[in-house]
């Protein structure tokens, strides 16, 4: 064997731990840390081989090198040019919208003429260097995400590019004959993501309206193979349409809208923590559940939600399938997804729960699906309209003119007087009922607060039916002949009507007890999703009426009401509340039973003249007079910054609505304040009798009520309130804005602004000057 001389061998050792150092070098490099990750190999003379070797490009590589892409089209380079990718074509256009549309994912994206704004079903994250799961990755890049079940206990997840669907796409044409939009057509085929289930989406523009539409027809579940259990197939459970259309993330410029209560803000550039447990998802007119659940979030009483960025702005209204779809705000950080969202989810089979033997609750899924088409309208909004303010008018517009709403016209500033009427105490044996207002006494009090100045009354008798206020639901008939009887109760219709006081009766068709009786607790009630009767877990006795059966019953005694005179009645519950029945002699799904609280309405009126209803569902809207109990803020998310009067602004000059008793308040001023800004009518619950007599009663949330003590107060607050809303009564409120820390400015359609300063120290801007805790009303510029 040669021996290798030992210069000779020094050489080679020295180059191998060259070469070995190079190797670290490059790895170390590339990973930008360790020893070398700072190192300037440069200043070695060692850099342009480092770069060589990184990037492959030595002449001793033999990495792969990609193809380049072919040219753009003149085609792509126009998609290119707009910021989108070379897939995408222009599907439609009209004198204010273009339509975007991928033919390869399906993806779309809507460009506003207006000011430029490109709203895309995908978002582009381009210099964004966020952090976001392969799973949401996936979402990011879908028009829509859907959720299916195989065991109708468990919902899982998928989306158009995981699933990757057979689709199959035809162009929409409008009136005028052009293409307007694309139908597609999804089959899904992965074994793994809802294989076999089928849906068409037809998404289309009409001036400044993008309208996504999904057939109930087209909609197909991926059956079993036949003799396979059910279990084998998969079955469609809801579907989040565009879910990321006008995804923003932290620092953008704009904020979301969600109809929360009142209504709900989150800006975009405010600090948020960074990451959220919950977000906003909340059914359409208040969860498929029943009443019983306690409830810790305000109720989504409009079927709309928005978006603003920059100049522009979108509102979206879920026009059809609004009573089985749901409201979903998403902050950012919400599932470790840097980006705020904001949607609907359009539900075909609904959850519930099921009680084992030893009451342990199992989640289940309905095995029949919801029917019925569904269609979601986003309405682009521009410059001086991209705003809460400008989405409340848009909707209020689209209420009026394609809901067929008419505004309700007041000639005298009401005040809503309810009067709690009697009630009954439980004693040892039997119950001893104590009537707190007679029929007189209502009447002595209407007449005492008309000759103190209250101009307007609307007068509520609560309590006034068989046995009282509380557990003698539906049962009506005889009038209590401690409160006066129907002779009574006609007499004081009678006074009342020659006053001009409409007078309403407060009715519940929605609740009854068994110990009331006057129905079937088998056979008239709601029953669930497992078939059995819908009780309150803390008194049996406690049912829900079936609406069908309701309905019957205010066709056999709203027509006895109308024989004593009274003006109409105040509904109970049909304005907040929304669940489905199940029993097989009344089957309803949400929207049916929302179509016979109508139908109760629209029977008030027609019998009696008036029909007011508690809360504000928006298919109550065009059928009431008047609005009870409307929520003045919102839930209060961690993520929420504002509480705003969206319900407000589009209810003011459309429907006149009151908010919180005023007698229960519990920060008299900062809630006196809210009223002055949300335009709202004063409401007062009154007795004749000292509240005290309520103490061991059901009603004992009554605290302070006796007349003799309110009488000034009500009459002050009533002029005050009807001194600053009186002239705009009848007013659109078209702006309202944050002005500073605590204080805001809301401004009607005659111009008149009114600024409330919610702080403990005066405001003093642009020469205008507000007290602290106290409110400036400007009349045309000038302080009213």
């Amino acid at each position: 064997m040669r021996r290798i001389p030992g210069k000779q061998w020094g050489l080679w050792v020295a180059g191998a731990a060259l070469l070995a150092v190079i190797g670290t070098g490059v790895v170390w490099a590339q990973d930008g840390g360790g020893l070398f990750g700072n190192f300037d190999w440069g200043s070695l003379g060692f850099g342009d081989l480092f770069k060589s070797l990184e990037s492959g490009t030595g002449t001793e590589s033999t990495q792969t090198q990609a193809a380049p892409e072919a040219p753009l089209t003149p085609e792509e380079k126009k998609a290119v040019d707009k910021g989108l990718t070379r897939d995408y074509r222009v599907k439609a256009e009209n004198s204010t919208l273009v339509l975007w549309f991928d033919p390869k994912t399906s993806n779309l994206a809507v460009e506003d003429k207006r000011n430029g704004n490109m709203w895309r079903s995908a978002p582009d994250l381009t210099g964004k260097n966020l952090e976001i799961s392969g799973l949401w990755q996936d979402h990011l890049q879908s028009p829509f995400v859907f959720n299916y079940t195989q065991d109708f206990e468990r919902s899982k997840p998928s989306d158009t590019k995981r699933a990757m669907p057979e689709m199959t796409m035809t162009d929409t044409t409008g009136p005028d004959g052009k293409v307007d939009g694309v139908k597609v057509h999804y089959k899904f085929t992965d074994p793994g993501n809802g294989q076999g289930i089928e849906l068409t989406v037809i998404y289309r523009i009409q001036g400044d309206e993008l309208v996504v539409t999904v057939p109930y027809q087209d909609i197909k579940d991926g059956l079993p193979p036949k003799g396979q259990p059910k279990e084998s197939g998969n079955y469609l459970e809801s579907i989040e349409m565009l879910p990321f259309l006008g995804a923003a993330s932290n620092g953008d410029d704009g904020y979301a809208f969600y109809p929360d209560g009142s209504g709900a803000i989150t800006y975009f550039n405010r600090p948020h923590q960074p990451e959220f447990t919950t977000n906003y998802s909340e059914f359409v007119y208040g969860p498929d559940d029943f009443p019983w659940r306690i409830q810790t979030a305000q109720t989504a009483m409009l079927p709309v939600f928005g978006m603003v960025q920059g100049k522009g702005a979108f509102l979206g209204i879920i026009r059809e399938g609004e009573a089985s779809a749901k409201i979903n705000f998403s902050p950012s950080g919400y599932n470790n997804v840097p980006l705020y969202r904001n949607g609907a989810e359009l539900v075909y089979r609904r959850e519930y729960q099921v009680f084992l033997r030893r009451g342990t609750p199992v989640q289940k899924i309905a095995e029949n699906r919801i029917p019925g088409d569904r269609e979601i309208r986003y309405i682009f909004l521009d410059k001086k309209d991209a705003s809460y303010s400008g989405m409340a008018m848009r909707y209020r517009r689209y209420l009026m003119e394609e809901g067929g709403v008419k505004p309700i016209q007041l000639t005298t500033f009401p005040l809503n007087l309810r009067l709690f009427m009697g009630i009954q105490r439980p004693m040892l044996i039997f119950q001893q009922f104590v009537p707190m207002t007679t029929f007189k006494e209502a009447e002595q009090i209407v007449e005492d607060l008309r000759q103190r100045g209250v101009a307007g009354i609307d007068l509520t008798l609560v309590g006034w039916n068989r046995g009282g206020w509380y557990a003698n639901w539906p049962r009506r008939f005889p009038i209590p002949s401690q409160l006066g009887g129907a002779s009574g109760l006609k007499a004081l219709a009678a006074k009342m009507k020659e006053l001009g006081v409409p007078l309403y009766l407060e009715d519940n068709y929605v609740e009854a007890w068994r110990t009331a009786g006057g129905f079937s607790a088998r056979l008239d009630v709601v029953r669930a999703a497992n078939k059995l009767p819908v009780y309150d877990p803390r008194n049996n006795d406690h049912l829900l009426l079936s609406p069908k059966v309701a309905l019957r019953m205010a066709q056999r005694d709203i027509p006895k009401l109308a024989e004593l005179g009274v003006s109409g009645e105040e509904l109970l519950r049909v304005g907040e509340l929304m669940f489905p029945d199940y029993n097989s002699r009344s089957l309803l799904e949400r929207d049916g039973t929302a179509d016979t609280w109508m139908q109760i309405a629209q029977l008030s009126r027609e019998k009696l003249g008036r029909a007011a209803a508690h809360g504000a569902n928006a298919y109550l809207f065009g059928y009431v007079d008047a609005l009870r109990d409307v929520p003045m803020r919102d839930s209060g998310y961690v993520f929420s910054d504002e509480s705003v009067p969206f319900l407000q602004m589009v209810l003011h000059g459309l429907i006149p609505y009151s908010g919180e008793t005023a007698n229960l308040r519990y920060d008299a001023r900062r809630q006196f304040l809210r009223e002055i800004e949300y335009g709202a009518i004063p409401s007062f619950e009154l007795t004749w009798q000292s509240s005290t007599l309520l103490a061991e009663t059901e009603y004992n949330r009554l605290f302070t009520s006796e007349y003799r003590l309110w009488a000034d107060r009500v009459t002050k607050e009533y002029k005050e309130v009807a001194q600053v809303l009186g002239p705009v009564m009848n007013e659109a409120m078209i702006q309202h804005q944050q002005l500073a820390d605590q204080v805001y400015k809301v401004t009607y359609e005659d111009g008149t602004s009114i600024i409330v300063n919610y702080r403990e120290t005066p405001y003093d801007e642009g020469g205008v000057h507000v007290d602290a805790l106290g409110y400036t009303v400007l009349r045309g510029g000038v302080n009213g």
